[in-house]
């Protein structure tokens, strides 16, 4: 699994270690806090690492041919600074109370959990198949079976999910609304692009799976 050349050693154990301090910190504080408010930040940390934490190890178990030390994602897809200004965003929004005081945080929690739970079983499922770059050249068989018979991008449904989740949980309204209008619009244009070499790749057996399975994903 280790290649030195795809992977450096020395950035995954910083990394993991830096993740895992945030886990640690998050979870005795959210024990030991009295503040609602500051809870809440902390779930959001938390659920943040966990992601990215689920983003590198599912890879290493179902994918192990796939595995570079980029895939924590924590810099975001290939060096995003998209990725992370929408992090920014949502801190801002929360610290100057832009944000609604709802009760509705246990379902943002849940389906935060839910979204890295599907993004899981998505690569679990798709296996070898896995990977985060669109393949354009026929490697492996088209998958349709398991969360994929649900939906036929359920890694980017899962995604989707879990930002969402985000930002009930953090009750970041406005935020929410420019997350949707820029994954809608990511997802639209990546999808449409995947699809074509999908249809390149596997024909009518595609084409057939496409009639019967929908994204799932609101306004695609």
């Amino acid at each position: 699994m280790y290649n030195s050349q795809s992977n450096n050693l020395a950035e995954i154990v910083y990394v993991s270690l830096g993740l895992g301090a945030v886990v640690a910190w998050c979870l005795y504080t959210i024990f030991t806090s009295e503040s609602f408010k500051k809870i809440k930040l902390l779930l959001y940390l938390l659920l943040l690492a966990l992601f990215h934490y689920n983003e590198f190890i599912s890879t290493a178990k179902y994918n192990g041919n796939k595995v570079t030390s980029r895939l924590f994602l924590v810099y975001g897809q290939g060096g995003s600074k998209e990725y992370w200004a929408i992090q920014s965003m949502n801190m801002i929004e929360f610290y100057l109370k832009l944000n609604v005081e709802s009760n509705w945080f246990i379902l943002g929690v849940i389906l935060a959990v839910l979204g890295i739970l599907l993004r899981h079983l998505s690569i679990k499922t798709c296996g070898a198949s896995f990977n985060h770059y669109i393949e354009t050249e026929k490697q492996n068989k088209l998958v349709t079976h398991g969360v994929y018979g649900l939906s036929r991008h359920p890694s980017y449904l899962g995604f989707w999910i879990f930002v969402n989740g985000i930002q009930i949980l953090l009750g970041n309204m406005l935020s929410m609304i420019i997350c949707l209008i820029v994954m809608n619009f990511f997802f639209k244009k990546r999808i449409r692009f995947e699809e074509w070499f999908l249809v390149k790749f596997h024909g009518d057996d595609y084409l057939k799976y496409k009639q019967r399975v929908r994204v799932l994903i609101p306004l695609i």
